[in-house]
């Protein structure tokens, strides 16, 4: 969070689906205590709702909850609302969608890879990487990037493993190989 002339700006702030959600189900809310009620639904909306409270983009206690002035200003920054304040097509979406986000499959099956790192044997360190697994590796690697690994895995993990060899050369010819080919 930057201080511009006295106004907050807020460039590293993502908001999820259903912290766009919570803000512009407070919003189209007619009275704050319906608007707690709306966003405490839900483990998804809690969560989400919790959150924007430690951020401090909504107020939310006492069974009453509203959004506070940099709250406006971010739904404004997420064209969310308009400059009068009124919600807009995108924030009517989020504001009257019924359905909680379902998790998506290639993220289940992500999370449970990253599950499985404790047991992975096949991933050795940086300095001796071409010893790795490509499959284990690249799950890994994207493990700690917080990241699902792209559809295009070859492409993805041939610039993974040129990265690597630049900082930790060593590999045989035979290990770069069997590396830049995994993926075919």
């Amino acid at each position: 969070m930057n201080l511009i002339n006295e106004k907050r700006t807020f460039n590293t702030l993502r908001l999820t689906d259903n912290q766009k959600k919570v803000m512009t189900r407070i919003m189209s809310s007619a009275t704050e205590k319906l608007a707690a009620q709306e966003i405490s639904k839900g483990r998804a909306l809690i969560t989400a709702r919790d959150i924007l409270v430690k951020l401090q983009m909504i107020d939310f206690r006492d069974g009453y909850a509203a959004l506070t002035s940099d709250g406006e200003q971010l739904m404004k920054d997420y064209n969310l609302t308009d400059e009068t304040g009124q919600l807009t097509d995108d924030g009517n979406e989020f504001a009257y969608e019924k359905e909680e986000q379902p998790v998506k499959e290639s993220l289940l099956k992500h999370l449970n890879a990253g599950a499985k790192l404790l047991e992975m044997k096949n991933v050795t360190p940086q300095k001796t990487w071409w010893k790795s697994d490509p499959q284990e590796l690249l799950t890994y690697i994207y493990w700690m990037r917080k990241q699902i690994p792209p559809s295009d895995k070859k492409g993805a993990y041939e610039k993974i493993v040129n990265a690597l060899n630049k900082g930790y050369p060593g590999a045989s010819d035979k290990d770069l190989e069997r590396h830049l080919t995994a993926f075919d």
